[in-house]
């Protein structure tokens, strides 16, 4: 659940929440992907109380994670993220496997790219056509950046 801050004809900038209204990523997300939009329920009027609430007490992005979101001019599609990524950690869901996968992008190419888990070392290829979602920014993502930081010392 969340909000569209920006969209293409390919992907939404998408602004997600967790359960708390608290802002969990900004990511992108495939347009083909979305099943249903809606913008009145319970669920939406609950979360928007959470989110107006958290905001009031400067609660609501904990992580700093909106300030990605402004400095973008335009959205960009999955390609651009992963050839900007570097060694950055990027968490990716993808059509054809099981939930998020995580980790360094080790080679790009035309049609798609490959992370290595920063865990187990096993690299894991995804094609650019069947990333549902990427995350620019997120609290999993800070956590396991200060995760393997702690592990390395």
């Amino acid at each position: 659940m969340g909000l569209v801050l920006d969209q293409s004809d390919q992907f939404l900038l998408f602004e997600s929440l967790n359960d708390y209204g608290q802002l969990e990523s900004i990511c992108l997300v495939n347009r083909e992907d979305v099943v249903h939009e809606s913008v009145n329920s319970a669920a939406i009027d609950f979360s928007s109380f959470l989110a107006a609430y958290n905001q009031k007490n400067e609660i609501f992005d904990p992580g700093h994670l909106g300030k990605l979101a402004q400095s973008l001019d335009h959205v960009p599609t999955a390609r651009e993220v992963i050839e900007k990524a570097g060694k950055q950690l990027v968490s990716v869901d993808d059509y054809e496997l099981a939930g998020e996968n995580l980790g360094y992008v080790t080679a790009v190419d035309e049609a798609g790219f490959t992370i290595e888990d920063p865990e187990s070392g096993q690299e894991v290829s995804h094609l650019f056509e069947n990333v549902c979602a990427l995350d620019l920014a997120s609290t999993e993502l800070e956590k396991m950046r200060e995760f393997l930081a702690a592990q390395n010392q």
